[in-house]
């Protein structure tokens, strides 16, 4: 695939022929772009599983942020408003379903449809999940592409194994906070300017950089420098709607070397220049 290829799949409607699911898709992306504007799904859940690359997610509020990391699934509840944070699409490998619930759609009996509905309810927003996921969304497009005499029974059955891996999500632990890495987050949202490297947030959390680089990146789906990358670049859209601020101001403000390595940072996380990003916000 070139470098700006997007390659997509994406059905909808009486495409399906399956009387619970309304879209389904998978798209492989490349390079950063807009476009993952604020959507619902009217009366469905979503549940999303990304292969590869990072997703920067809002839903319900723009304040809600969270993180989607490969290997892990996320979900929306039924007319709830989502999208990437600042619309920007980032480069990822991803599948997505959306689906409605119901005894006599989901070819479930009342007294497991209730668990599950439950589970569906209250599950975290992002959770991991197996390697086997990505087949089942195989299986529903493969199905959709070539039907055949079991399409709706081959849909039908990948859809509860996904459903599944919710319920499991649902019933884990969840991941306590970790007082080392808290310790380092907060220092860098405070003093982003202050702590350069690896070596200096690893002091932070009392680790050796190695042992901080695998620790903070299983933590928070990020690497340090990635993560302080994006706390800088965060802050910099603020500052951005400031138009007494110069770019060159705020570029050496957050402690960005040249207004081109800015630029050029801006870019490769948003997809848009510093510049056009400013003209968008307007």
């Amino acid at each position: 695939m070139a470098k700006d290829e997007e390659l997509r799949r994406d059905y909808t409607g009486a495409e399906l022929n399956v009387s619970c699911v309304r879209h389904v898709g998978h798209t492989k992306i490349n390079k950063s772009r807009p476009g993952l504007g604020a959507h619902v799904h009217p009366k469905c859940y979503e549940v999303c599983y990304l292969r590869s690359g990072q997703l920067h997610w809002w839903a319900g509020t723009e304040d809600n942020t969270y993180v989607v990391n490969p290997g892990e699934m996320t979900l929306t509840f039924p007319d709830e408003v989502h999208g990437g944070v600042d619309s920007i699409h980032e480069a990822c490998d991803l599948y997505w379903v959306s689906f409605e619930t119901g005894a006599d759609i989901l070819g479930l009996s009342p007294h497991i449809l209730d668990p599950v509905q439950e589970a569906l309810s209250n599950a975290p927003r992002t959770f991991q999940a197996d390697k086997s996921v990505p087949g089942f969304y195989e299986q529903i497009l493969d199905t959709i592409s070539e039907p055949g005499p079991y399409a709706q029974f081959r849909i039908l059955s990948a859809l509860q194994q996904i459903i599944l891996r919710i319920v499991d999500a649902f019933n884990q632990e969840p991941k306590k906070a970790d007082p080392r890495m808290e310790k380092v987050l907060h220092a860098i949202s405070s003093k982003m300017d202050v702590y350069k490297s690896v070596e200096d947030l690893a002091e932070i959390a009392g680790l050796s950089p190695n042992r901080f680089i695998n620790e903070f990146k299983a933590y928070t789906g990020y690497s340090p420098m990635d993560y302080l990358n994006r706390e800088k670049l965060r802050v910099a859209k603020l500052m951005l709607a400031d138009l007494d601020r110069s770019i060159t101001d705020i570029a050496f403000e957050l402690d960005f070397s040249t207004t081109q390595y800015f630029a050029t940072m801006f870019k490769k996380y948003t997809g848009m220049t510093p510049t056009q990003f400013r003209d968008e916000s307007l």
